[in-house]
């Protein structure tokens, strides 16, 4: 537990959310300019 405490820690809140978020955005870019 305390490892995942850490993580959490050290990765900002919503980390993987806005990644996510952005590498979709980027796909779609890429999609519709082709």
């Amino acid at each position: 537990m305390p490892r995942v405490g850490k993580t959490y820690r050290s990765v900002p809140a919503g980390g993987p959310l806005v990644s996510g978020a952005l590498a979709h955005l980027r796909r779609d870019y890429v999609v519709r300019r082709v």
